[in-house]
Parts: C-alpha cells; sequence; structure tokens
C-alpha cells in the first residue's frame, strides 16, 4: 500500500464549449481544449482577476478540475463554480450564488502547490470528496497580483476512477518515475562527444493489486476509451502535501500490461504512463 493515489478520466469538451473575455488574440482561450500543454492561453493586461467559462454540453458528474503546466505566481488564487442544466448558465461574472461553488470552496483559495524541485510549471487540483456535482456549466475564476502575463496549458474537468477496496483502496509499494531523456549524443572522429539537448520526459509506473469486478470494469471502459492514445491524468497522491506538483502525471499511458485475477473479486494491473510536454 502506498499514499492515496488516483486515476482521473478527462471529460472531453471543445474549442467552441469554452470562452473568456480576459485572454490576448494569438493566445485565446480555446487553447485550454487543446491537449498539447505548451499550446497555451495566455491573459491580457495586468488585471488581477479573470474567468473562464466551460459549457459541457450536457449534465455530467464531475470529481475535480485541474489547472496544468500554468506559470501563475506563488500569490495566485482560484474558486470555481458549477451549475446545472435546469439552474442554466452562470450568468454575470462575481455574482452567483455561494451555493453554486464547488468542492468545497467557500471563497477563493490558494492555487495549488509550489514545485519541491527546480521544476518550475503549477498545477492546481481541486477535488470533490463526499459530495460529487452533477453540472453542465463550469466557471474557474484565477487571481494574481504578478504583472507579468499568466499561461495556462491545459483545463481538465476530472472523473476519479475507483483503485481499489478495503485496507489496500490504493496502488501498489512498488511503483516508481523514471527520465526519458530525448538529447542525441554521439561521438565524433577526433575523440569528442556531440550532445543536441533533447526534452526530458518524465514517465511513471504503478499496479493496483486489488481491484473489484466493477472497478475492473469501470477501469477496462476507460482503457478501451483512451487506449495509449489520449490522454488520463494519473496523481500519486492528491492530499496537496510538498511534491504535489512532481506526483500529478498528465500524460499517455505508455503501455497497458495484461490483467490479472489474483482472488475472486480481486484483479491486479499495471500501468506505464508518458506525460504530455
Amino acid at each position: 500500500m502506498s499514499k492515496n493515489g488516483a486515476l482521473f478520466r478527462i471529460v472531453p469538451y471543445g474549442p467552441s464549449q469554452v470562452t473568456s473575455a480576459a485572454f490576448q488574440p494569438a493566445f485565446p482561450p480555446t487553447a485550454l481544449a487543446n491537449i498539447q500543454p505548451k499550446v497555451v492561453a495566455r491573459s491580457s493586461g495586468i488585471s488581477p482577476n479573470y474567468a473562464i467559462d466551460i459549457d459541457l454540453g450536457a449534465d455530467t458528474i464531475i470529481q475535480g478540475v485541474a489547472a496544468l503546466h500554468t506559470n501563475l505566481s506563488m500569490a495566485g488564487l482560484w474558486q470555481i463554480f458549477g451549475a446545472s442544466a435546469a439552474q442554466g448558465p452562470l450568468g454575470a461574472f462575481d455574482a452567483e450564488p455561494s451555493d453554486r461553488r464547488l468542492f468545497g470552496q467557500t471563497d477563493y483559495v490558494p492555487f495549488g502547490t509550489a514545485p519541491t524541485t527546480r521544476e518550475g510549471r503549477r498545477f492546481g487540483l481541486a477535488l470533490a470528496t463526499s459530495v460529487h456535482p452533477v453540472v453542465r456549466y463550469v466557471r474557474v475564476y484565477l487571481r494574481d497580483t504578478a504583472t507579468d502575463f499568466r499561461e495556462i496549458g491545459t483545463l481538465l474537468v476530472l472523473q476519479r476512477l475507483a483503485m481499489g477496496q478495503g485496507w489496500d483502496e490504493n496502488f501498489e509499494l512498488g511503483s516508481g518515475r523514471r527520465v526519458d531523456d530525448r538529447s542525441q549524443i554521439r561521438p565524433l572522429p577526433g575523440g569528442e562527444t556531440a550532445i543536441e539537448r533533447g526534452g526530458r520526459v518524465p514517465q511513471w509506473r504503478a499496479a493496483w493489486s486489488n481491484l473489484t469486478e466493477a472497478q475492473m470494469r469501470e477501469l477496462w471502459s476507460l482503457l478501451m476509451d483512451v487506449g495509449t492514445g489520449a490522454p488520463i491524468l494519473a496523481a500519486e497522491f492528491q492530499d496537496g502535501s510538498p511534491g504535489q506538483a512532481e506526483a500529478l502525471h498528465y500524460g499517455l499511458i505508455q503501455s497497458i500490461d495484461f490483467s490479472e485475477r489474483i482472488q475472486l473479486d480481486k484483479n491486479r494491473i499495471e500501468l506505464r504512463f508518458q506525460e504530455l510536454l
């Protein structure tokens, strides 16, 4: 047993379903629907507040929202609202009913946690606990007093998969990370070594060995949906403690091994993940 990890299905939405008036024309909010984090939305001016609206198209159960690969400062804050189709769009900015806040928020809260390594990206993750909202409309407010341009690479709406039972409701010990260095290194005739630096791609491997039949069916549905060609979000832990930024893995399932039935109503599977940069 290890820390409280999770897998998240990404609720799809298209560029036409996200709007905001506070981004530069060359870096529009439609970039938030792009799966590539380097395709960024960038805020305009130095206004400390801006909002992003997403229309999921129909009422959807959600368990979280994640804003990935941002350059918000440590003073950054956020809050998230939601409304069902029956409740209708959230209306004017800063005029939402207080009961429309999601994930237990009561006001602006600190955005994400600081990286504990030299990595500069910041991830924000807000999760439901006991109540799983059913919403069609999602509104995310971001606030930052820094005067440099704020960027967001990807904004995700999430559904969390149950991945275990009882005391072992988690992935196995033995999971871990590695770095795939894409640099090109070759020897030269004179004895020197030529190095062309490439990207360093984080990878993560984890195994779950206590999945019920129902949980295995849910995971199978996800695997059949995304395969190895569509992104998911994996978390080594979810409590916001130091290291959270490095413990979130947004990317592709790199390999899917055969699942194993190890007992009645108990299944094991190992997955390997490769991040999108």
